[in-house]
């Protein structure tokens, strides 16, 4: 409805080109993986999605002009979104073994349906309170994806082959 009223275009003309940005969305997240066995650090892969999207959200807030306008901003917001999602599967770092992996990986999964569960209904909630509502949200949102930061300075290293932990779970 923000893009409706600023630039003067449907509903469904808004709609229509999420499929082009949920398939950026994907990219995205698995461009993770290759940019990771380039060398790029997981601090600045994150560190540009939450950049992407905030800059993205600014944008379509602030400086919507056109439909193009806006879905090169949405485009470039769902592109920092798939980082951070792409992030995630480099959590089960933290978990204490091989052997947990499975366990860690099941509850991170937990954690992240809460913010599937609430997070839509309350990017709705903002826009009742218009852009500054919105902008809101946006910043919020933008401090909770920082919550992977510990992981992502984390060492990618597990348990060295030797390792008594580094046995996977009915292996003998």
């Amino acid at each position: 409805k923000m893009l409706t009223a600023s630039i003067g275009v449907s509903e469904a003309q808004v709609h229509s080109f999420n499929i082009l940005a949920m398939a950026i969305n994907i990219v995205g997240a698995l461009g993770v993986g290759a940019l990771l066995n380039a060398g790029v650090s997981a601090v600045a892969v994150g560190l540009t999605g939450v950049l992407l999207c905030g800059g993205a959200c600014l944008g379509v807030a602030l400086m919507p002009t056109s439909l193009g306008v806006a879905m090169a901003f949405n485009c470039t917001f769902m592109l920092g979104c798939g980082f951070l999602v792409g992030l995630w599967a480099i959590l089960p770092r933290v978990a204490p073994s091989v052997r947990t992996l499975g366990a860690t990986s099941g509850l991170i999964t937990q954690i992240t349906l809460v913010g599937v569960l609430f997070g839509p209904p309350a990017a709705f909630y903002s826009l009742s309170w218009g852009v500054r509502g919105f902008l809101g949200f946006v910043a919020v949102s933008l401090l909770a994806s920082l919550v992977g930061m510990p992981v992502w300075l984390r060492p990618n290293t597990m348990p060295a082959e030797g390792d008594p932990s580094n046995v996977a779970l009915g292996a003998h």
